[in-house]
């Protein structure tokens, strides 16, 4: 935000900086026991009451935990199990050639009759328990079955390469959104304090115009830069939140649970 000038005579500016002061003691002298604002409730009721910076466990433990609850790798381990199984069939493809069948039968067929030793006894040989191994072996199981187990097993190297990639990635995340958040408090911090002194500038024109000391001119331009800090405030607050809620999602916890305990 541009910095602007004051057009203040030495007399008006001793004015205002006098004024500041015997206010800043008048507050000093009665206590703080008047009610604050909302956006100053807002802020002590805020992670921003906390600095992150102290109260956050160390960052190495922060990506751990990033890295157990990641949705991502979560999904890249499931498709490494994927593709172990699948070589695990590759290699055994060749069962799928052998065929174990069985059956039982009984009854009363005629299949052989003994006629010259005894009238009217027979013996069928379809009934009882029947067993059979059936095999057979395609030619393509000798041409092709050792390039099928190569390419489940480059499809499982490719499986835990992505997994390490998204590792990677994951860490640098955290890495920059931690750094990204701590700047915003800091920054959110600077503009809360600014936007406070311009309020009290803003006090203090007030009652220095009503008293014709200041112009109507430089009264528009403290009230020009008490709103500007406030919507400069406004801004680096929805940043700060932002960015607040992003690392939650991306370490897959609330913040409250990274906390250093005390």
């Amino acid at each position: 935000m541009p910095y602007m000038k004051f057009l203040f005579s030495n007399k008006q500016l001793l004015g205002l900086a006098a004024a500041c002061f015997m206010a800043f003691l008048s507050e000093e002298a009665i206590g703080q026991d008047e009610p604050q604002t909302e956006d100053e409730l807002d802020i002590l009721r805020s992670p921003m009451g906390q600095d992150l910076e102290e109260e956050l466990i160390p960052l190495g433990d922060i990506i751990g935990i990033a890295m157990e609850n990641s949705p991502f790798l979560t999904f890249e381990e499931a498709q490494i199990r994927s593709h172990k199984e699948q070589v695990t069939i590759a290699k055994r493809d060749f069962h799928r050639n052998l065929a174990l069948m069985g059956n039982y039968a009984t009854g009363n067929q005629r299949f052989i009759i003994d006629g010259a030793q005894g009238a009217g006894m027979q013996s069928n040989l379809l009934d009882g328990y029947r067993i059979s191994l059936n095999l057979q072996i395609p030619l393509s199981d000798f041409t092709t079955r050792k390039q099928q187990i190569r390419v489940s097993q480059a499809e499982l190297d490719a499986a835990r390469s992505r997994m390490g990639q998204a590792e990677i990635e994951l860490k640098r995340q955290v890495v920059e959104e931690y750094n990204a958040l701590l700047s915003a408090q800091k920054v959110l911090r600077i503009v809360s304090t600014n936007k406070e002194n311009s309020s009290i500038m803003q006090e203090m024109a007030e009652r220095q115009f009503r008293d014709g000391v200041i112009t109507v001119e430089e009264l528009a331009r403290v009230n020009e830069i008490a709103t500007n800090a406030e919507i400069n405030f406004e801004e680096m607050k929805r940043n700060f939140n932002t960015l607040y809620m992003q690392f939650e999602n991306l370490v897959g916890v609330p913040i409250t649970t990274l906390m250093r305990e005390r």
